[in-house]
């Protein structure tokens, strides 16, 4: 996953974009949502 190697090689995204799923939906909601904070992306925005 590219997100994966940014945040491998140092480079943290300013935004993050998910668009949601009826089959993921607690994962992008709550899961994802913690990766992201815990990896200082600053802003996450999701469209349902």
């Amino acid at each position: 996953m590219d997100g994966e190697a940014n945040l491998q090689e140092g480079v943290i995204p300013a935004l993050v974009v998910e668009i949601l799923s009826p089959s993921t939906d607690k994962i992008d909601r709550v899961d994802k949502l913690e990766i992201n904070r815990a990896a200082g992306i600053r802003e996450c925005r999701i469209f349902d």
